[in-house]
């Protein structure tokens, strides 16, 4: 479906880690943005790295503004 939608082919046998909600500037997406940062780096250092398939989705939608008096 994603491949249908998007026309990017996924591995459905990969780990899928999937976020979906409001994106505000909340410790959990920022730990698993420095995640996917940290699996990348050691990919790019060691391209012979054992590690399990993932596939990692974010989706969501932006957290209203705050509304300040002026």
């Amino acid at each position: 479906m994603i491949q249908e939608r998007t026309g990017i082919a996924v591995d459905a046998d990969s780990l899928f880690d999937i976020q979906v909600k409001r994106l505000h500037e909340y410790k959990r997406q920022h730990l698993n943005v420095l995640h996917i940062i940290t699996l990348y780096n050691q990919l790019k250092q060691d391209s012979k790295m054992k590690g399990i398939p993932r596939t990692f989705i974010f989706g969501g939608k932006a957290a209203p503004a705050t509304l300040w008096p002026s």
